[in-house]
């Protein structure tokens, strides 16, 4: 019988918050340690039918990257799934939730996009309110991601579709776009 081993070493500051993590194994082509800067364990517990997980990312590691680690993660793991049992993952959500989330799946586990949504703030030279206008430049009108923001501090949900969209604001409002709880990408575009 041959054996498979695979690696991982953790280098942790005074905190024990991840500074470097190395992995290797023993089929892989290199020889050595080699540098990354996350990674997903998952172990299936028959005996208490539950995972045993560990997820660990290195202090230094972008949010954005993180986010894409995570998209990447979950896309993989939902073909892997699909692979071995012939089941459709997708198909059992939308069953479990009662919604079609075909949309979700489409953009950030088979496409892996990053959506991206444009905005621009303008000044009304009339009313002299300020305007927001945003839309996605790179999807289509199902994609259904809600997308938070503050109004001068107060939580608001806008939801962007393929075509420009306004919000208009008294002068001085400031507005925060909150993308803490969605992967996408936020590009100022002062032509909408």
């Amino acid at each position: 019988m041959k054996y498979s081993e695979i690696r991982l070493k953790v280098e942790l500051d005074e905190e024990n918050v991840p500074e470097k993590i190395f992995w290797n194994a023993t089929d892989g082509a290199s020889k050595g340690l080699e540098e990354a800067k996350a990674f997903n364990l998952s172990v299936w517990d028959h005996n208490y039918r539950e995972t045993l997980r560990i997820d660990l990312w290195s202090k230094d590691m972008p949010t954005d990257d993180m986010k894409r680690f995570m998209v990447d993660s979950i896309g993989g793991m939902a073909n892997s799934l699909r692979s071995a049992t012939n089941d459709d993952f997708m198909n059992l959500v939308n069953e479990k939730t009662g919604s079609d989330y075909s949309w979700f799946f489409d953009v950030y586990l088979f496409n892996r996009a990053c959506p991206q949504m444009d905005f621009s703030f303008t000044r009304n030279p009339i009313t002299g309110n300020n305007t927001l206008k945003y839309k996605w430049s790179n999807m289509g009108n199902d994609f259904k991601i809600p997308i938070e923001i503050e109004v001068n501090g107060k939580k608001q949900i806008i939801h962007p579709g393929s075509k420009v969209q306004q919000l208009e604001v008294k002068p001085g409002t400031r507005i925060k776009l909150n993308t803490a709880y969605a992967y996408i990408a936020r590009v100022e575009n002062t032509g909408l």
